[in-house]
Parts: C-alpha cells; structure tokens; sequence
C-alpha cells in the first residue's frame, strides 16, 4: 500500500480587502499550493492538495486554523521544505491563503480524504 504525504499546517485565509476569497475556505478543498517558483512563461508552479480542518469545517476570509493537507503529487514538492516553511494557496495567479509548515506526515488510509471526520483526527505518521 503506498503512502501519501501530508502536510500538518497552520492555515490564514486572506480576506478580500487584501485580494483574498469572498467565502470561506472549507474541508476537502482542492487547493493549489505555491511556494513562489514559476516557470519560464512565468505562470506560477502548484502542487494540488486536498485540505481537511483539523477542528472546525471551514475558515472565512481572514480566519486562521491547523489544517492537513494530503499531497497529490509529492515528488514535486520543493527539496528543503520542513517546520517553518511558509507558501501560498492560490486559485489562478491569486493568493487566497497563507500556510506555515507545523510538520510533515504521511498516510497510509487508501482514500485518506474519503471520510473527512475521520481525516480531521486520524493518527498520522512522521515522514
């Protein structure tokens, strides 16, 4: 069975008058992270996760919340990422939220993300 990635992170939805969402950010989001790489043409470089809460079901624009974030494709993540690194999800070329690396943890749930109540607290393993 393969094991998935996922990032425990801390989580700042940005609200509108910074250019942020209208609405809230809730759990299963399919967002695209960000760590400011772009390419040639200059579009920005993502990574698509699936974000589940921790303790809550959504965060509105200008809310903060630990979240997880299941990795769909992790042999692109850039090399060094560890605690503390900081990125961005963006919907297109517009930051809608900010993240903070809490810790790197993987997953061995076939459809982790299936049962969202039970991705919110289940026990995960360090990478």
């Amino acid at each position: 069975m393969s094991r998935m990635t996922v990032l425990r992170l801390h989580v700042e939805v940005i609200p509108p008058e910074e250019g942020g969402r209208q609405g809230p950010v809730c759990d299963g989001y399919r967002g695209a992270i960000s760590f400011g790489e772009k390419t040639d043409d200059g579009i920005p470089v993502v990574h698509d996760t699936v974000l589940v809460f921790e303790s809550v079901e959504q965060v509105p624009p200008g809310g903060s919340a630990a979240a997880r974030a299941w990795v769909v494709a992790p042999e692109g993540l850039p090399g060094g990422l560890g605690p503390g690194s900081t990125f961005s999800y963006v919907e297109g070329r517009r930051p809608v939220a900010r993240a903070r690396l809490v810790e790197m943890c993987s997953d061995s749930t076939e459809f982790p993300a299936k049962d969202i109540e039970d991705a919110k607290t289940r026990r995960l393993d360090p990478a």
